[in-house]
């Protein structure tokens, strides 16, 4: 979970480790901050990029697979959302092979206007299948909510199989109400909640 949009990968493998495994501690940082306890899962934001570039996938693969054994060993699991004929196969690839260690969770975009979990031919259904899929199969839509024109996208999750038990109370008649021009601390944990994900594009 961090803010990283203009963070970019190095075609230096030992260098997109390193960057791998920044990101990830910037990430639990963040996740501390905002009071998500060990075992969360923590998503990087892999940005579509050209995998026909061999050097440019394995430079990727390194960097997540950083990312995820540095989230392991702090006890959360990993996560990573990327575009379906990119980042995600990929990793998707790299299944059976042991050479990466690979995340918990896959997130793909994919705008088909599908809402389920399905991949295709890019990742098997075998893979990630215990509940570890996340599918945004639609985006830069239109929708007002209070009034409000927002430009979203939209997601269909089965995930959960592999997350802890979740401790924030979920009676929302509990937390303060948020409008617009609204600021303060609950503006704050809002915004990074839906929008801090770890951003990384290619080099």
């Amino acid at each position: 979970m961090a803010a990283l949009k203009s963070h970019r990968v190095s075609s230096t493998l030992s260098t997109a480790a390193a960057q791998g495994a920044a990101t990830a501690d910037d990430a639990l940082a963040k996740a501390s901050a905002l009071g998500l306890p060990a075992g969360s899962t923590l998503y990087d934001d892999m940005e579509c990029y050209d995998n026909s570039n061999a050097s440019g996938s394995a430079a990727v693969l390194t960097f997540l697979s950083a990312w995820t054994e540095e989230l392991h060993a702090n006890g959360y699991l990993s996560g990573v959302y990327s575009s379906l004929g990119s980042g995600i196969s990929d990793l998707g690839a790299q299944c059976s092979s042991g050479a990466y260690t690979l995340p918990d969770n896959i997130w793909f975009a994919w705008w088909n206007g599908a809402a389920d979990t399905a991949t295709g031919s890019y990742v098997p259904a075998a893979d990630w299948s215990d509940h570890q899929r996340l599918h945004q199969y639609s985006g830069d839509t239109d929708e007002t909510w209070g009034g409000v024109i927002i430009n979203v996208d939209d997601d269909y999750l089965d995930v959960g199989g592999n997350s802890p038990t979740c401790s924030a109370s979920l009676d929302f008649t509990a937390y303060g109400t948020i409008s617009s021009g609204s600021t303060g601390g609950l503006v704050s944990a809002a915004s990074a909640c839906c929008c801090a994900r770890a951003t990384s594009r290619v080099r």
